[in-house]
């Protein structure tokens, strides 16, 4: 929904993106196409047993890569800073987002638990010619205060990974994540799907979705339009929970809470929407009159005291400083 009514804002000129400096713009780092061709072989190669489609192979190549680039990688810089500093990735993936970062100057620690993935992200670093930038470790989330020194970063990242954990392992990693971190550091959780929200834009595309409890939303994914998550129902929901969760369930403010401190308390440095969002008038105007705006009123009427917006976001892409 809220791409629709971007889209419209856009058609009427009353919605304008953030326009990307060009001290930005002029870090990216783009391969030429026999070293593109490599990384599309060396992907494939490693995900051979895996079900990478099309659309997952365009998008681990190059595609995510693009998306960090053109929005968190502005908000990242303007909010906490990249250049000089020590940033651990939890959940690093293939490393596109490692790459966003460290063409801007940090020095990025990513951590995952896939060896293949791992592989991915040392030969993308090599391709980009950014291996001093970029270093890799296996291991769990839940442990990285036992992996890493305590406060010894700059920032700990979770880019569209903490949804994909249990419950126990989102709690533990927090905690853990908030312990590595240096005073005045930053705690960000980016392009994760708040639960909150009415509609499941992430895993099942479903309304009311990130509502349900489990085992009616196990049942309830026969009705999704996903082909690769729409059978799920038809197996055991007790010998699937753990999948079943992996494939995302949102995130709210609730898990800070436990892990960390009242929502209240926490101090958020920004957060990705209202940095974006319209900054004239009769932009901010506009927006007050669509559902989205109207939404998120009542979630903020009826949600704890002195919590930040960028809780009540259709995504949460938040960073919090640790003080």
């Amino acid at each position: 929904m809220r791409h629709l009514i971007i889209k419209t804002l856009r058609v009427l000129g009353l919605y304008q993106t953030i326009k990307i400096p060009a001290h930005i713009i002029s870090n990216f780092r783009e391969l030429n196409e026999t070293d593109t061709a490599k990384l599309n072989d060396f992907i494939r190669n490693c995900k051979a047993d895996s079900s990478f489609g099309a659309a997952e192979m365009e998008n681990t190549l190059l595609s995510r890569l693009h998306n960090f680039r053109s929005r968190h990688m502005f908000f990242l810089d303007s909010t906490i800073g990249l250049k000089n500093k020590k940033i651990l990735e939890i959940g690093c993936g293939t490393g596109s987002s490692s790459i966003a970062m460290a063409e801007q100057g940090a020095q990025v620690f990513g951590l995952d638990l896939d060896d293949k993935s791992l592989l991915v992200v040392q030969e993308r670093a090599k391709l980009y010619g950014l291996e001093d930038k970029i270093t890799v470790k296996k291991g769990n989330a839940t442990t990285v205060d036992q992996l890493y020194e305590s406060d010894s970063f700059d920032a700990v990242i979770f880019f569209a990974s903490i949804e994909h954990m249990t419950y126990d392992e989102r709690i533990d990693s927090l905690k853990a994540a908030w312990k590595v971190l240096k005073k005045g550091g930053h705690l960000c959780i980016l392009g994760t799907p708040n639960r909150l929200w009415f509609h499941d834009p992430h895993t099942a595309l479903l309304p009311f979705y990130f509502w349900l409890p489990d085992e009616i939303a196990f049942k309830y994914s026969k009705f999704s339009t996903r082909e690769d998550f729409n059978q799920l129902y038809l197996r055991d929901y007790e010998k699937t929970r753990e999948e079943f969760a992996r494939w995302g369930r949102g995130v709210s403010f609730h898990e800070l809470e436990l892990a960390i401190k009242p929502v209240g308390q926490l101090k958020v440095a920004g957060d990705l929407h209202s940095f974006e969002r319209p900054k004239t008038f009769l932009q901010r105007l506009s927006y007050k009159f669509t559902d989205e705006y109207k939404f998120k009123r009542v979630l903020a009427k009826n949600g704890p005291a002195n919590a930040h917006p960028g809780f009540y976001e259709y995504y949460l892409d938040i960073a919090i400083t640790k003080d």
